[in-house]
């Protein structure tokens, strides 16, 4: 059983390591990030009706509390995204006139504290059968395109956009990490399903605004629109499979 924790640890942290190391080799265009983003956005859309809130209203005892706690999760995101420039839903934004580490910082740490939540509510569960673990890891890897590319348009040292990035992909363990720790206290109870509720919050947040995000003409495109439903459908297959 450790060795599976770990080896998902790994994956979780050479995911974010790699998509974000391509960027000093591959250029992601525009339009397939979008489509990337659109993807995984519907799988975090649909796996959060399928699975997670029914899981968060199934074992919570006090379903108003939960509903409070999913609407503050909403609102942090929010508040992170003031910092953070949307880079959660692969927005960057370059400004040349501002110095690189002064607008990375904020922005990297509204990311972390992002990671790090998202990581909590895999405490207890074994992550290779958890749809949350998935949904995060194909979230990561848009997020770590669009952070690296940022950092490479802000000309940001390839170093230093190494030790930025490598510390995003510690970020998600350490929530696990935390999460685990937090649970051995007797005074903290139900630390699973409190975690699960804000992560609710913060994925509809997230996968609402990439989804209703449209092209410049304010319309939706075939092939995005076929992207978005291959990411429900993938979402529900669980759900299907064992009803």
């Amino acid at each position: 059983m450790m060795y599976e924790y770990l080896l998902a640890v790994l994956f979780l942290i050479l995911v974010v390591l790699l998509s974000g190391g391509m960027m000093w080799w591959i250029r992601i265009t525009q339009k397939q990030l979008k489509l990337l983003l659109s993807f995984s956005a519907a799988y975090l859309l649909s796996i959060t009706f399928s699975t997670i809130l029914p899981e968060v209203f199934k074992h919570g005892n006090n379903v108003k509390h939960h509903s409070i706690i999913i609407l503050g999760g909403f609102f942090l995101q929010i508040i992170l995204e003031v910092f953070s420039h949307g880079i959660e839903h692969g927005h960057y934004h370059i400004h040349s006139e501002k110095s690189a580490v002064s607008y990375v910082l904020p922005l990297s740490f509204s990311l972390y504290l992002h990671s790090f939540i998202e990581g909590l509510p895999l405490h207890g569960t074994n992550p290779f059968d958890n749809l949350v673990y998935w949904g995060i890891i194909l979230h990561n890897i848009p997020i770590a395109f669009a952070y690296v590319t940022l950092m490479l348009g802000l000309g940001v040292s390839k170093k230093l956009s190494w030790i930025f990035l490598g510390i995003f992909s510690i970020t998600t363990p350490m929530g696990w990490l935390a999460a685990s720790f937090l649970s051995n206290f007797d005074s903290i109870l139900n630390i699973h399903g409190w975690a699960l509720s804000i992560s609710v919050g913060i994925f509809l947040h997230i996968s609402t605004t990439i989804i209703f995000e449209t092209t410049e003409n304010h319309r939706y495109n075939l092939q995005k629109l076929i992207t978005i439903l291959l990411g429900f459908v993938l979402g529900l297959l669980p759900m299907m499979i064992y009803p």
